[in-house]
C-alpha cells in the first residue's frame, strides 16, 4: 500500500496520470458500473507485480513485508468521474491507495460552499488519518475515472505493530501532508490569486514529475477545471481565470482543456516563493 519505493526511473503506465476524460461508463441491469475500454485498469492481483510501487515517493518495502501488506488488501474499488470514493465521518473509515486516475478530499458548508482540501494522484495514500483521529466531515471523489486499493483501518493497525517499514512509510506521508497544509494555509492567508494558483500548479506539477519522467516545461495532464481550483484555493472560478489568463499573458503557464504547461519555472516559483523540499522524501530512523 502507498507505493513504497525510492524515487522513480522510467515509468511504463503512463495511462496512470492520464485525464481518464475521454471514455465512458455504463449501467448493468444489476446495478454494477461498468468501466468502458480506455478507463484505468484495475491494480494486479499481486502487490508484488504492481507498477505503482515505482512511482514510489518513499521507502522501499521487501518481498516478504509486500506479501503481508497484500494480505491486508480488502477490496478494489473502479469509479467514474464524480463518484464518492470515501466518506471520512464512516464508522471505520478504510484507507485507499489510489492505482489509476485523479480524487479529491472536499468538505462542503451547511451553505453548501466546498473547500477542496487536496488532490490525489497515483500512488497516494488516502485516509490515513482514520488510523488516529475519528472521522471528520470530509468526502473523497473522483475526479477522472479512478481505480483504488480499499485497506481496513484495523487491519492496517494491527500491521503497523510489527512492520516498522510500513509504519515510517506511513509516518513520512503524514509529515508530508502536514507541510503541504501549511503551504495551502500561508496561501490562503498571505498569497494573491496569481500566486496561489502559480502555487499550486508548481505543487501539482513536482508531484506529477515525481512520478514520471516528464520535462519540466513539458504539457502535463490536469484534469481540475477552474471551478476546482477555485474551491481549492478560496477565490471564485471568475478570480481563477482572470488569474491564469494574467500568468499565461506573462509566459509563465498556461492552463487549458486538462493541460498544464509550465513555460517559466523559475520566474513563476520566484513570484509565489515555491520550494519543492517539503515533497521530497528524505531518510527516517
Amino acid at each position: 500500500m502507498g507505493c513504497p519505493g525510492a524515487l522513480p526511473g522510467p515509468v511504463h503506465l503512463v495511462y496512470v496520470l492520464s485525464l481518464g476524460r475521454a471514455a465512458g461508463t455504463h449501467g448493468r441491469a444489476d446495478g454494477e458500473t461498468v468501466m468502458d475500454e480506455g478507463q484505468p485498469p484495475a491494480p494486479p492481483a499481486r502487490c508484488a507485480d504492481c507498477g505503482i510501487r515505482r512511482l514510489a515517493m518513499f521507502r522501499p518495502f521487501g518481498p516478504q513485508q509486500l506479501a503481508e501488506v497484500q494480505r491486508l488488501r480488502s477490496a478494489i474499488r473502479r469509479a467514474p468521474p464524480g463518484t464518492e470514493l470515501m466518506r471520512h465521518s464512516a464508522h471505520d473509515a478504510p484507507l485507499m491507495t489510489i492505482y489509476a486516475g485523479w480524487a479529491f478530499s472536499h468538505t462542503t458548508s451547511d451553505d453548501g460552499a466546498r473547500q477542496i482540501l487536496d488532490f490525489h494522484l497515483p500512488g497516494d495514500l488516502v485516509g490515513a488519518e482514520h488510523l488516529a483521529v475519528k472521522g471528520t466531515d470530509t468526502l473523497v471523489e473522483a475526479l477522472t475515472a479512478v481505480s483504488a486499493c480499499v485497506f481496513p483501518r484495523r487491519k492496517v493497525l494491527a500491521e503497523m505493530e510489527h512492520n516498522p517499514a510500513l509504519s515510517a512509510s506511513i509516518a513520512w506521508l503524514l509529515a508530508r501532508d502536514e507541510a503541504m497544509l501549511h503551504e495551502r494555509l500561508f496561501s490562503l492567508g498571505r498569497r494573491s490569486a496569481e500566486e496561489r494558483l502559480a502555487h499550486l500548479a508548481l505543487e501539482l506539477a513536482a508531484r506529477i514529475r515525481l512520478r514520471r519522467r516528464v520535462d519540466v516545461g513539458g504539457p502535463l495532464p490536469f484534469p481540475p477545471t477552474h471551478r476546482h481550483l477555485a474551491d481549492a484555493l478560496g477565490l471564485s472560478a471568475e478570480a481563477v481565470s482572470r488569474a491564469a489568463t494574467r500568468l499565461r499573458a506573462h509566459g509563465l503557464e498556461q492552463i487549458a482543456r486538462g493541460v498544464l504547461i509550465i513555460r517559466d519555472p523559475d520566474r513563476l516559483a520566484a513570484l509565489c516563493g515555491w520550494r519543492d523540499e517539503y515533497l521530497v522524501p528524505r531518510e527516517m530512523l
